[in-house]
């Protein structure tokens, strides 16, 4: 017995299908958060497929559950590394980008979710042309932002992510120069006692030594250890990279050690970055 008939025998008529189905898939959706299972994530793409083929594409709902699905399918994909998943994924959020207006409170979720992706693929197929577009995603998602919403901090950050993966195939300085301009703004946006500021300032120092790496300028090293002092300084014993804060920082001092021969620089490097207790000693 088919979906259909099941449906039929509790009164449902095929008007009622297409809203049932997208209730069916909603389903298998949560259990899949809740309990995993490819098999529930494989349903919720399933019926989620059935009710848009179903509904006509002037139903308020239509455009909602074409997201949905772009966002089941990027799942799918996680579970089934098929690269098909990724492609169906980023039609669906392009037709659900596409039939949204500029203005429309929804469209930010869409351009997200086309960026999350478009930035899947990505990492998958490594195309650069993937990746541009990608940015291209985050800069209008960024753009639609108000400057004082809390969601602009993480598009921001994933925009200079983007952008120093790009710099990472390109070795154009532009792109890690306006990474770190991106960087820069997430950190400036962010309140003092905010507990994501240690992770802020983390990204900010790890694209500084990147354009470091290329120049070689002092000025530039100086900024990356300051960034970077300080991001290990907000860490709390708990916080996961806390150890590796502090390798990077001890490796930085030495490395500005070797170009101004200053002992203060190796001193740090071997006994003021060292994590004491609930705080970080520094001489």
């Amino acid at each position: 017995m088919n979906v259909d008939e099941i449906a039929a025998q509790h009164g449902h008529t095929e008007e009622d299908m297409p809203y049932l189905l997208a209730s069916m898939a909603g389903y298998g959706f949560d259990t899949y958060v809740e309990e995993g299972g490819r098999v529930n994530i494989e349903a919720a793409v399933k019926f989620i497929k059935e009710a848009i083929s179903r509904v006509s594409a002037e139903d308020s709902l239509y455009v909602s559950w074409l997201s949905n699905a772009g966002s089941y399918l990027v799942i799918q994909f996680n579970e089934s590394g098929e690269v098909k998943d990724l492609e169906e994924a980023i039609q669906y959020s392009r037709k659900a980008l596409d039939l949204t207006p500029p203005g429309d409170p929804d469209r930010i979720d869409y351009l997200s979710n086309l960026g999350v992706c478009l930035e899947a693929l990505y990492e998958k197929a490594g195309d650069i042309k993937i990746l541009e577009e990608a940015i291209q995603i985050s800069r209008q998602t960024t753009e639609s932002i108000r400057a004082d919403d809390a969601s602009q901090t993480p598009a921001l950050t994933n925009l200079a992510n983007q952008l120093g993966r790009k710099f990472e195939q390109t070795a154009d300085l532009a792109d890690i120069k306006e990474a770190i301009s991106v960087a820069r703004e997430v950190v400036r946006v962010t309140a003092a006692d905010d507990v994501l500021l240690a992770g802020y300032l983390n990204n900010l120092g790890n694209k500084l030594v990147r354009l470091y790496d290329h120049t070689q300028e002092m000025h530039d090293l100086e900024e990356t250890i300051r960034v970077v002092r300080q991001s290990a300084y907000l860490m709390g014993d708990e916080y996961p990279n806390r150890a590796d804060t502090f390798k990077h920082l001890r490796t930085l001092l030495k490395r500005k050690y070797k170009h101004t021969g200053e002992l203060r620089d190796l001193d740090e490097a071997i006994l003021g970055s060292l994590p004491t207790g609930n705080g970080i000693g520094f001489h």
